[in-house]
Parts: C-alpha cells; sequence; structure tokens
C-alpha cells in the first residue's frame, strides 16, 4: 500500500447496503473531471464529501509550491473546510453532504460512524507520517522510502 493512500475502510460499502439506501439518498452526487480543482479551500460551503469515483490529490499551495497530503480513492472521506486544495487525478464521482447534515447521520448510525474513525484514524496517521518524514529525515531517506512504498 502507498503511504499517501488512505484506508482500506471503504464507506462506499456500507452506504450502498440495503440498510443504508435512505442516507445514501441524503447525499448529492457531483461530477468532476481530471485535473479539475473542487471545493477549493477558500469555498464558504461546509460539505463532507466521499469520492464514490476516481482519484483525487489533497494539497497544500504557496505560491509556486504544492505539498500532497493524501490521494483519496472511493469510499475515502474529507470535508471542504479545510485549507487544502482537492485536485482531480481522473474523471471521479462524489458525494456531497452538508456538515450539519452528516453530523445527524453519524449520531444516528454508529456503524457508519465507525467507517468514518477508520478513515479518519488513516488520514491522522498518514499526516504523522509525512511531518516524522519532513522533521527526521533528508530528502534522500525520504525518497528511497517513497519508492519502496510506490512499489508495494
Amino acid at each position: 500500500m502507498s503511504r499517501m493512500k488512505l484506508t482500506n475502510a471503504n464507506l462506499l460499502e456500507t452506504l450502498e447496503s440495503p440498510e443504508y439506501a435512505h442516507v445514501l439518498a441524503l447525499f448529492m452526487e457531483k461530477k468532476a473531471k481530471k485535473k479539475e480543482i473542487v471545493f477549493p479551500p477558500h469555498g464558504h460551503d461546509n460539505n463532507v464529501i466521499i469520492v464514490k469515483g476516481g482519484r483525487v490529490r489533497v494539497y497544500l499551495a504557496f505560491g509556486d509550491k504544492e505539498f500532497t497530503l493524501a490521494i483519496l480513492e472511493p469510499g475515502d472521506v474529507f470535508s471542504t473546510h479545510t485549507r487544502a486544495y482537492l485536485q482531480c487525478l481522473e474523471d471521479s464521482i462524489f458525494l456531497v453532504c452538508g456538515a450539519e447534515r452528516f453530523l445527524q447521520i453519524i449520531t444516528q448510525y454508529p456503524a457508519f460512524t465507525l467507517s468514518i474513525i477508520q478513515v479518519l484514524g488513516n488520514l491522522l496517521q498518514n499526516s504523522i507520517t509525512i511531518i516524522n518524514g519532513l522533521a527526521f529525515k533528508d530528502v534522500t531517506e525520504r525518497l528511497a522510502e517513497f519508492f519502496v512504498h510506490t512499489a508495494e
């Protein structure tokens, strides 16, 4: 598994099960093209998104510099009220739900909440790995580690 992939937990499997069909209906579907920036960091929407199809790069940008934080794949969850940019690496489909409604959903359905905790836990682990690499490893070591993880 690449260190950028967030998790093997798949919220889509939970949402697409018959007992959650009414929950899935609360999400709006949004499509985006390859290279498109979706849900920009300075937008006013406060949504939770689940990647339904495609791959999406989550990154920070300052001037002409960019830093990739994660690659979202189908089943991964993210929120639109961060300072990160989301760019489609391929044509993508998102399930979008307002944060307030999403809070109601996770309060009402504990099994769904467990899937989300797994995804967010993996995002935190990935962030700590990135910080550790930047703080304690030189460029050569980070590059070698990246190639090893990519080859797996």
